[in-house]
């Protein structure tokens, strides 16, 4: 007999919960294996090689330089993130909805993607002398900042590699990056020179993407065609980055380098948060082009389920790099926010590529622009307001009325804007 005031549970109960929590999780293992298998397992593998290299880049920046280097970095990687997606021209979605070669793909965005180089040289020449305090911070923005115009190769190379099942190089140059961010913090002796290695190490790896395509050559006017029709889709993806990049920007005019530093690190670590998702939907993007709603609708399920767990990882991961390697506790307080909007931010981006998928530009575009500007007057108001803590505050904010609102607006097309 139990002793008196204690109620156990009845004998039956107690296995039959453990076996539904057993089923329960034999079920979520089965998900997640079965949403990253091969070709999705490569592409997340690498993706988590390339967020590695990021935090390990700002763990080297700030034992080594400070977080004023980590801001001067931030200004420079501001520019990254713009250029890593202008300079595709829109191309990583137009072209698999494009009805020729893949050779021919392949070379249509090769030769687009050199005939810019010389135009982003001499713009980013400039805004590393207009954003820059001295020659050391201008050295660092341009350098840092030209390694976007190889990202955004390499990502265009890679949905490229993703049309044909080609999933190997989405580990392999990260991996690539990663030994040439080793040698610089073991070689370089100033920030510079270690954007230098890293900058080096990037067009290493879009060697080992396009070195695998068959070019084959096609007119100037259809390629003109090409890009014509490519930056259609360039709109959206523009305006959806510019709503986020101009937080660091406009904090930059409030806040001290070490504070546009820790900012950084936020983003840094929301960007690594994101990947899981980002990583699931691009390996499904293909597919979404010739599928239906239901096959959204199946995605969305499951990115639902990333977006649950990637919340809790990123509050827990975050507060042990703040405190046990960046040594910035207030990066812990200030990634509660961000992972809290973690769900959201996977639904903005997954109803955003579905409705490039449809080929609902307009509308997309639309919303790019009424984000852009939402962003532009609520950033400012708050990091005027509040700092640093205002635009994480508005960066968590936006990141949930954005998932919202695309979720809505996919499910309930706007008639005249849906071409």
């Amino acid at each position: 007999m139990g002793r008196v005031g204690e109620h156990p549970a009845p004998p039956s109960l107690n296995p039959a919960l453990a076996r539904a929590k057993e089923i329960g999780s034999r079920r979520w293992y089965r998900t997640v294996r079965e949403m990253y298998q091969s070709g999705p397992a490569l592409l997340l593998a690498g993706r988590a090689v390339q967020l590695c290299n990021g935090l390990l880049l700002s763990i080297i920046l700030v034992r080594r330089f400070g977080l004023e280097t980590v801001g001067a970095f931030a200004i420079g990687i501001a520019a990254v993130n713009i250029l890593a997606n202008v300079c595709p021209l829109g191309l990583h979605a137009y072209l698999p909805r494009v009805k020729q070669s893949h050779g021919q793909s392949c070379f249509a965005g090769l030769v687009l993607f050199l005939a810019q180089l010389p135009a982003v040289v001499g713009l980013l020449v400039v805004y590393a002398w207009t954003q820059a305090h001295d020659p050391l911070e201008q050295r660092i923005i341009f350098l840092s900042a030209l390694s976007g115009y190889f990202i955004g190769l390499a990502n265009l190379g890679m949905m490229l590699s993703i049309m044909t099942q080609r999933f190997y190089p989405g580990l392999v140059a990260p991996l690539c990056e990663t030994i040439g961010l080793l040698a610089g913090s073991l070689i370089a002796r100033t920030p510079d020179g270690l954007a230098v290695s890293l900058l080096l190490s990037r067009i290493t790896s879009v060697g080992i993407i396009w070195l695998g395509f068959r070019l084959e050559p096609i007119g100037l006017g259809r390629i003109l065609e090409i890009a014509g029709s490519g930056v259609r889709y360039l709109a959206p993806d523009v305006l959806a980055l510019l709503s986020e990049q101009c937080a660091p920007l406009l904090l930059a005019q409030f806040v001290s380098r070490g504070e546009l530093g820790v900012f950084r690190l936020c983003q840094q670590l929301l960007m690594a948060a994101d990947s899981p998702g980002w990583t699931f939907v691009q390996s499904k993007y293909p597919q979404m082009v010739e599928g239906s709603a239901e096959f959204v609708d199946e995605v969305h399920r499951q990115v639902r389920r990333i977006g649950l767990t990637a919340s809790i990882v990123c509050l827990l991961g975050s507060a042990l790099l703040a405190l046990c390697f960046f040594h910035t506790p207030v990066v812990a307080l200030l990634m509660t926010m961000l992972s809290a909007c973690l769900v959201w931010r996977y639904e903005n981006y997954l109803f955003g590529q579905a409705l490039r998928a449809a080929g609902r530009v307009r509308i997309l575009t639309a919303l790019g622009f009424a984000k852009l500007l939402g962003a532009l007057v609520f950033f400012y108001l708050a990091t005027a307001r509040a700092g640093l803590w205002g635009a994480v505050f508005a960066l968590a904010s936006l990141s949930v009325i954005s998932g919202v609102t695309y979720q809505r607006v996919y499910r309930r097309p706007l008639t005249g804007l849906t071409a």
